[in-house]
């Protein structure tokens, strides 16, 4: 018996150290000698757990709980065996077991929320996620989780919040930074968000991931030249990174290399013909080149794939919108709204359908729904301003457009929209600032073209003024506001 107790020991000091092979000889040793060691079959089943090897895992456990039915962490981990295998019902009356033995037990919540999370069945994981931190405040993967779960829900200041405090618990925790900055990119949040993913590249420099996600956020803040430095290095550590290529031709999309972004997308989808998101940014291509009903085809298969990814639906519902489909554009902008009423893109896009039909009440309501889910939505403020002013409300309109340029200062439509309403209220010289602004950041933007040069006429400035009148031919109308199309950014 003395000599089991020292082979124990022996084994778990190999087990600790990570020599899984070294431990698995001791525990098969002392299990030949004593088939009914509880400790022994708990361990060579969590052994194999650790190892991948479930078959092996799911039979010494059971073996275990046979002997000691109320053996609390051998009902847990054979959970976790179910849940490898995908036989989630299983696993979910094993942490329930467990947890029935020992209310206070933290880890079987936890491990019941990420089924639930996987499940898609998110209050039912808040509350389990919730739980396991009560129990074990510190848990910062539990903190991590509930992010995660709040940020499937659009809840994307407490996600913020949760991952603060996993970063908080652990400092050096990879992940928890990562996590931040992805979710404070979706909030418009660019310089935090780029700050929280260098923090998190610092941390774990050979990380593809982490650096396709500064990727993201370098190129939504306009930084496209080291965007694709860093999915370049994302490329390096993971060549076969199908997102990685998905994002790369966002980069070049918001480039204007189309050609390029065309050829990325295809090798994303060539590596992984199942990533509805590659499919989504191809038909965010096609829309680019105008071949709106090809695009519709792209997003409808990004939607057979993923269909319950709300973006999807928005993004089909732009290129219906732009073939002047209204009633199928608003149809599925809804329907990505009922899969996520805190969607504020899908608000923004439903605004705009409403305003094309001239129903500006309506297109204010789903403007101020998404700036109330997204207060940084930019677009959706510039959106606000122009259909306010189309009502008579003229200095609400300046105030949300301003507010719109504010956000986002590099995103030229945004200048153009301002200077049209300062424009209209004969703020002249401002209105040429506004115009001057946007073709810096797009000169071949020929919108705020044609409109400069219609203030530049009202000021008397004929000779300037017709020389950019030359800009009609490549415009079809002057229009005050474009409808967005999905700003593809691989998220």
């Amino acid at each position: 018996m003395g000599n089991n107790k020292d082979l124990l020991q022996q084994a778990l000091d190999q087990h600790q150290a990570g020599n899984l092979t070294e431990a698995v000889a001791v525990y098969l040793k002392i299990y030949e000698e004593n088939p009914q060691h509880v400790d022994v079959l708990f361990l060579l089943g969590t052994l194999y757990l650790q190892s991948g090897n479930t078959d092996a895992a799911a039979i010494f456990l059971q073996k275990a709980i046979t002997l000691k039915p109320d053996h609390v962490e051998a009902h847990n981990n054979l959970g976790t065996v179910f849940q490898n295998c995908g036989n989630l019902g299983q696993a979910v009356e094993s942490y329930n077991r467990a947890i029935n033995l020992a209310p206070d037990y933290a880890e079987a919540f936890y491990n019941l929320g990420s089924i639930f999370n996987k499940q898609r069945k998110f209050d039912m994981a808040l509350k389990h996620y919730k739980q396991a931190i009560l129990l074990s405040p510190d848990d910062y993967e539990a903190h991590l989780n509930i992010g995660n779960t709040f940020k499937e829900l659009g809840k994307l200041e407490e996600a913020a919040n949760s991952y603060r405090k996993s970063a908080a618990l652990k400092p050096d925790y990879a992940t928890a930074h990562s996590c931040l900055g992805i979710v404070l990119q979706e909030q418009g949040k660019y310089d935090e968000s780029i700050k929280s993913l260098k923090r998190a590249i610092a941390l774990d420099p050979s990380n593809a991931n982490i650096h396709n996600n500064i990727g993201i956020a370098l190129a939504k803040h306009g930084n496209l030249n080291k965007a694709l430095e860093s999915y370049n290095r994302a490329i390096e550590l993971k060549p076969d990174g199908y997102q990685v290529f998905s994002n790369l031709a966002s980069a070049f999309k918001q480039s204007g290399k189309l050609e390029e972004a065309l050829v990325s997308c295809n090798k994303a989808i060539d590596l992984n013909p199942d990533y509805a998101e590659a499919y989504n940014n191809l038909g965010a291509i096609l829309q680019e080149y105008n071949q709106l009903e090809k695009a519709v085809v792209s997003y409808k298969k990004a939607i057979d794939l993923k269909p319950d990814n709300p973006e999807l639906y928005s993004n089909l519902g732009s290129a219906l919108k732009e073939l002047d489909r209204l009633d199928e554009a608003a149809e599925y902008c809804q329907r990505a709204i009922a899969l996520n009423p805190n969607y504020a893109e899908a608000y923004n896009n439903l605004g705009t359908v409403f305003q094309e039909r001239s129903n500006l009440d309506e297109a204010i309501v789903n403007y101020k729904l998404a700036i109330k889910h997204n207060p940084n939505h930019a677009r959706a403020h510039s959106n606000l301003g122009t259909t306010l002013q189309e009502q008579g409300n003229t200095e609400e309109a300046v105030s949300h457009c301003r507010q719109a340029v504010t956000l986002d200062t590099d995103r030229a439509e945004l200048h153009n929209n301002l200077g049209a309403i300062l424009q209209k209220q004969e703020r002249i010289e401002e209105a040429i600032i506004c115009y001057d602004v946007a073709i810096e950041l797009d000169p071949e933007y020929a919108e705020a073209h044609l409109n400069r040069s219609f203030a530049l006429l009202l000021t008397g400035n004929y000779k300037e003024g017709w020389i950019e009148n030359e800009w009609r031919l490549q415009t079809k109308t002057h229009r005050l506001r474009k409808f967005n199309k999905p700003k593809w950014d691989g998220s």
